[in-house]
């Protein structure tokens, strides 16, 4: 019934609520009027539930309303604090780079939390659209150039309304890429979709599905279903003739992925599904500047105080 449910359009479930109320106002007036065996007062009758009907529509018209302007200007102000924040975030970074101010652990801090006041937005904006709670995280590759096989992943942050609690199993660890079914499905080559994401409104339903095909749901926490019960990822990453002007369409650089979930199987509906990966989308477009500049620095920090490592070693 559920699924039956949740696969129903929503204006089939708006009308059916909305004539249901219609019915049952018209049963009750009928009902007192019944009591009277003077049917000249059905015009009366007839009337008052055409009234009752006008209110009823005016009601729900403005209630629309009000939903469709709280969205707009959620997502309006989110927008904006995504590429106001962005922008900054990438100047600062760029001028203290020039001024030789910046050191590794201050810009890891400053990328972790404006990407997490990011994420924390992100998960407003959704919860107008879905109706449940929503956490995010960001999850980076360390090691790009491993095979498959051997790819590892860290959280790099979270949004500000993520448990505190979440996590602990990978706090001091990193995480196997192919051990994680939502990460393997899109990067996997031999994967059975051309879909470049992960997108489950019910990952145990899911879960049981796999076990059906003998094929098992992969997940490096244990207690996953504690903390989650849907999810959409997709990745961070930009086209790989963009960055070494290949020819291959298909070859992405990919520096991490962008996951949001939710602990209700309602959260991330079939007929959202396009509106939803989108949203994450333009996200983890300009996440992606950001990281990829962050990295870049990153490097040559380590580079420099490498070389001064040894420099000092040389005048000893």
């Amino acid at each position: 019934m559920e699924k039956l449910f949740n696969k129903m359009p929503l204006w089939i479930i708006n009308a059916i609520s909305f004539v249901s109320g219609i019915l049952t106002i018209a049963a009750a007036v009928l009902s007192l009027f019944s009591l009277y065996n003077d049917w000249n007062k059905e015009y009366i009758i007839i009337f008052i539930v055409l009234c009752l009907f006008i209110v009823l529509l005016i009601i729900r018209m403005r209630k629309y309303q009000k939903i469709a302007f709280d969205r707009q200007q959620i997502t309006s102000f989110v927008y904006h604090k995504l590429t106001h924040i962005s922008r900054d975030l990438y100047f600062d970074i760029m001028r203290c780079h020039k001024d030789k101010t910046e050191s590794i652990r201050n810009m890891t801090e400053a990328y972790q939390n404006q990407l997490s006041v990011l994420l924390t937005h992100l998960c407003d904006m959704m919860e107008k659209y879905c109706g449940q709670k929503i956490d995010s995280c960001i999850k980076l590759i360390t090691r790009p150039e491993a095979d498959i096989k051997d790819i590892m992943l860290t959280t790099f942050c979270r949004s500000g309304t993520s448990d505190t609690t979440r996590g602990l199993y990978e706090a001091n660890n990193e995480i196997k890429l192919d051990e994680n079914s939502d990460f393997l499905y899109i990067v996997d080559p031999n994967r059975d979709s051309n879909l470049n994401y992960f997108y489950q409104g019910n990952l145990i339903d899911y879960a049981k599905e796999l076990r059906k095909q003998g094929k098992r749901y992969r997940n490096t926490n244990p207690k996953w279903e504690d903390d989650y019960k849907g999810t959409i990822v997709v990745p961070i990453q930009i086209e790989h003739k963009r960055l070494y002007d290949t020819s291959s369409e298909d070859s992405f650089h990919v520096i991490g992925f962008l996951c949001v979930d939710s602990e209700s199987t309602s959260a991330f509906l079939k007929r959202q599904e396009k509106a939803n990966v989108n949203m994450l989308k333009s996200f983890a477009d300009l996440i992606y500047i950001l990281l990829s500049q962050y990295q870049h620095y990153l490097k040559k920090l380590a580079n420099d105080v490498s070389n001064n490592i040894e420099i000092n070693r040389n005048i000893c």
